[in-house]
Formats: structure tokens, C-alpha cells, sequence
């Protein structure tokens, strides 16, 4: 891929079916200018990772051990793979706001999705009042890649 494609960190616990929907949407230019650049999983016998070896993506097996540890080495292995953003697909450990804080607006979490303030719209209002938005359905994933294009292409 070239330097102006927006670089995946795709995160997994399990079998990597969400992983899978990814790859195949990038190798059938679904996705266009997108790129897996590191598939990391926190554990060792994660069918996501034979999948990702499959198509030749790198990975990382990432033993979770102690939460602040564990997530200065993730957040080390997705800068030094220059990671533009963070997929959280099946990914079993809950994240800390620090670790959060380091990538803003740049983490989306493919399962479970968020639901709408009132059932139906396409907002939710966080604590804080800010409102995000809310996809559904079977092309989540393309809906949330086109927005974080569109806001990455309009940083660079």
C-alpha cells in the first residue's frame, strides 16, 4: 500500500471473523486506501491469527498480564506500526481511559455497537454530552472506515 493509506490495528480474542470481513473487503477494493498493518491478538490460539498469517499480515501475540503493562506495549506496537486506527474486533480486555486518551477519535469498537439515545436515531449522547454517532447493520464496518477516511483525508 502506499503512504497516503489509512493504516489498520485490528485487535482480536477469537476466531477473527469480523477480521476476516476486513481483509476481504480490502483485497475486493471495498475499502479502497485502507490497509491492515498489524493484527494483534492476546491470546496465543486465536483462529484471527492464522487468518491474518494467511493473507501475510503481520502479527502480534500480546500475553495480557498486568493492565499497565500490558497496554504501554500495545500502544507501543501500534505506533511503531504506525497505526492510524484502532479496530477493536472481538477484543476481550476493556481498555482503560489512559490508553484511550492516546488515540482520539482513532479506536472503534465493531461489537457490541452502541444503541441510539431514543432507540431509533443515528446518535448517541455520551456522559459528557457529547453526541457520536451510531452504526448499525451489516456494512458497519465500510460506514465507520469511509468516516475515519473522510476525517483522516481532511487532516492530511
Amino acid at each position: 500500500m502506499d503512504s497516503t493509506s489509512l493504516r489498520l490495528g485490528v485487535l482480536i480474542s477469537g476466531t477473527g471473523s469480523n477480521l476476516q470481513a476486513l481483509i476481504d473487503a480490502i483485497e475486493n477494493k471495498k475499502l479502497a486506501n485502507v490497509e491492515i498493518a498489524l493484527v494483534v491478538s492476546n491470546k496465543a490460539n486465536a483462529y484471527g491469527l492464522q487468518r491474518a498469517l494467511t493473507h501475510n499480515l503481520p502479527v502480534v501475540y500480546l500475553p495480557w498480564k498486568e493492565r499497565a503493562e500490558s497496554e504501554a506495549r500495545l500502544a507501543a506496537l501500534l505506533q511503531l506500526f504506525r497505526v492510524d486506527l484502532v479496530v477493536l474486533s472481538g477484543w476481550m480486555r476493556i481498555l482503560s481511559a489512559s490508553f484511550i486518551e492516546q488515540f482520539p477519535r482513532r479506536i472503534i469498537n465493531l461489537h457490541p455497537a452502541l444503541i441510539p439515545d431514543d432507540g431509533t436515531g443515528n446518535t448517541y449522547t455520551t456522559r459528557d454530552g457529547t453526541q457520536i454517532p451510531v452504526f448499525r447493520g451489516l456494512h458497519v464496518v465500510k460506514q465507520l472506515v469511509v468516516e475515519a477516511v473522510r476525517k483522516w483525508s481532511n487532516e492530511v
